[in-house]
């Protein structure tokens, strides 16, 4: 259970840090 909770928040983390990784490359 915990180990689905880290996967879901790193997931929540890691999405919008990806797209504002992205906006500022291009």
């Amino acid at each position: 259970m915990q180990n689905h909770f880290n996967k879901s928040a790193s997931d929540i983390v890691y999405k919008p840090t990806k797209q504002i990784v992205l906006c500022k490359n291009s």
